[in-house]
């Protein structure tokens, strides 16, 4: 399914380019192939800031306008077909069953990273069922080689999908950090925190899996510490949800809930730590994010590939196993900044580990067949 052809265009293809960690982490990866190659991306739905910031750098974006995830159009089919057959290689990051029959009808080599599985973390719908079993099917017919963004997701997919080619771990990048915009203490003072509160971040899509949850109950064991206040920045399906469990834990005069903020850096750079409950977490890069900032980011020890993240920074105490010890990192924290400042400077060292440049080799090395010098 190889084209013959040097490799000078990749496609990315996404499925959206709104706010989510797949859409920043090929914002990023574009940053850095553009310096090698021409790099455009193809997205099933239309909009979304990170498609918007990539149009103003230059970099071709393209939307199938799809209606839903199963609209299986011929002329989307075709729309896809003729962007892919003037690209060298495709790289997807998302399941749709327009790309792949349209990667599938171009001949073009297909690289596929799993950033994660649906079923991993919460139960599947009947069209997710059998948008895997299709995924099934591609990876293990055409797909020239697949990645996984942490040995967490190698195994899972190797279970799950019962796979026996190589699998190769392609961590993510550290997002780029811009320069800070709006100063803490003005932040803060726009939120109501004062300067003497301690504050626990919390960001990301509101959903189930990322354990909102269990940072509310956590919170609901620090009352008698009035000077703890948990930020909540995001949207999603379960931010209803966790708004009323706080009232329900008696903890809504310390926590407050805001939309996602463009500026989201600002806001890390503001609190004290940052909270990230999240269980079968398929890599973590708000963790990557927390300790380029040089903040602490808390995590379960069923945070799967954010565990690998933080795993050299050991005697941190960065890894809790219940809320009774969330809630007490949270208080020996706030009551012991001595212990963040040491983390600062190994935090970001480990964050620089993960820069581009370092993975877009890693890829070369998958994209050139010359994957058996790293696996």
């Amino acid at each position: 399914m190889t084209s013959e052809r040097p490799l000078k265009t990749i496609c990315h293809c996404i499925i959206s380019g709104g706010f989510g960690g797949i859409e920043r982490q090929v914002a990023s990866m574009v940053a850095e192939q553009r310096k090698r190659y021409t790099v455009r991306v193809l997205t099933a739905f239309t909009g979304g800031v990170f498609t918007e910031k990539m149009s103003r750098n230059g970099v071709a974006v393209d939307s199938l306008n799809l209606k839903s995830g199963m609209d299986i159009n011929p002329g989307k089919i075709y729309s896809a077909w003729r962007i892919f057959r003037s690209c060298d290689l495709l790289h997807i990051h998302s399941f749709n069953p327009v790309f792949f029959l349209a990667a599938l009808l171009s001949r073009r080599k297909i690289v596929f990273t799993f950033h994660g599985i649906t079923e991993n973390r919460r139960r599947q719908t009947w069209s997710e069922r059998v948008a895997q079993k299709m995924l099934s099917i591609s990876i293990h017919s055409f797909v020239h080689k697949i990645t996984a963004v942490s040995e967490f997701m190698r195994e899972i997919i190797q279970n799950t999908f019962h796979y026996k080619k190589p699998i190769y771990v392609t961590y993510n990048i550290a997002p780029r950090i811009p320069e800070v915009r709006e100063q803490a203490d003005e932040i803060r003072r726009t939120l109501g925190l004062d300067k003497d509160h301690f504050v626990v971040l919390h960001f990301g899509r509101m959903v189930a899996e990322k354990g909102g949850d269990r940072l509310l109950q956590a919170l609901a064991l620090t009352r008698q510490h009035d000077n703890i206040r948990a930020l909540f920045i995001g949207n999603g399906p379960h931010l209803n949800h966790l708004m009323e469990s706080a009232k329900e834990l008696d903890v809504q005069h310390a926590v407050t809930f805001i939309d996602f903020r463009e500026n989201i850096h600002d806001y890390v750079r503001m609190a004290d730590i940052v909270a990230l409950p999240s269980w079968n977490e398929p890599f973590g890069i708000v963790a990557l994010e927390a300790l380029s900032l040089g903040k602490a980011p808390l995590i379960y020890k069923d945070g799967g590939g954010l565990l690998e993240i933080v795993a050299p920074l050991k005697g941190y105490k960065l890894v809790v196993d219940s809320e009774e010890q969330m809630a007490e990192r949270i208080v020996e924290y706030s009551q012991h900044p001595e212990l963040l400042e040491k983390l600062a400077s190994a935090g970001r060292a480990r964050a620089e580990e993960f820069n581009a440049a370092n993975a877009i080799e890693t890829l070369d090395r998958i994209y050139f067949d010359r994957d058996n010098e790293s696996a």
